[in-house]
């Protein structure tokens, strides 16, 4: 069942569920990932709020896999993988209930991104900030996506700012 299972159904329904309100979602191929889990590749998401013209996150490739004990308690915990901006983000996000509201939290880290390639980095296609950025975040994001707490810890390597004509 786990290699029969219909990925570019579930492919299209992902895409349609993510995108509404003003978001687009692509993704280029979706297929089983082992131990069991999925890979998505060419994901890119487009906010026509912030950046109409271009993708305002691209992911080269997501793994993502369930921890399965976790399924045995009820919990629904999952650890991802990620290749984007020609580095590297892995991190886990964990279904909870906290007096009775449901949450995600989700915790990351990011090694090597390359600031050049994100799209809102960039005016008339030339970068103005070049460099490389690591770190660590985690947030707690309510069933509907709201952030309700959260914190950002940066690490930047030696960076430059370049001005860009009007």
């Amino acid at each position: 069942m786990y290699v029969l299972f219909p990925y570019d159904l579930l492919q299209q329904r992902l895409m349609e569920w993510a995108s509404q309100n003003g978001i687009q979602l692509v993704l280029t191929r979706l297929r089983p990932a082992f131990p069991p889990g999925l890979r998505a590749e060419g994901i890119r998401l487009q906010v026509d709020q912030v950046s109409p013209s271009e993708a305002t996150m691209s992911i080269e490739t997501l793994r993502v896999h369930p921890e399965w004990l976790a399924l045995l308690s009820r919990q629904m915990q999952v650890r991802f993988e990620a290749g984007l901006y020609s580095g590297r983000l892995e991190g886990e996000a964990r279904y909870t209930k906290v007096e009775g509201v449901p949450l995600w939290e989700v915790k990351t880290r990011f090694t090597d991104l390359d600031m050049t390639q994100y799209a809102l980095l960039r005016k008339d296609g030339k970068a103005f900030i070049r460099g490389r950025l690591g770190g660590d975040a985690a947030a707690t994001l309510t069933d509907d996506g709201h952030i309700q707490d959260g914190n950002l810890n940066l690490r930047v390597q030696p960076m430059v700012l370049v001005g860009v004509p009007e």
